[in-house]
């Protein structure tokens, strides 16, 4: 399996994350007007989305992320 080598910092990448990821996590809030104080889970997150940007945007409700845990040499991915 080949890796390819990204970096966030390249102007693409960060416009490809903001279009591909941010907006379409805040679309969300166009259909669901979260209430203040509602706890959201957000069940088997990658790598944040839709909870962080969701989470800026309704600071008075409480989200949960979690994602799911993988063995490694199980075809996942480590970490905690």
């Amino acid at each position: 399996m080949e890796c390819k080598k990204s970096t966030l910092s390249h102007a693409k990448t960060l416009k490809n994350l903001y279009e591909h990821h941010v907006l379409h996590s805040l679309g969300i809030a166009r259909v669901i007007q979260f209430r203040a104080g509602s706890r959201i889970m957000d069940l088997g997150t990658g790598g944040g989305f839709p909870g962080i940007p969701l989470a800026i945007l309704f600071p008075e409700v409480h989200f949960h992320l979690v994602r799911q845990h993988r063995q490694e040499g199980a075809g996942g991915y480590g970490g905690g």
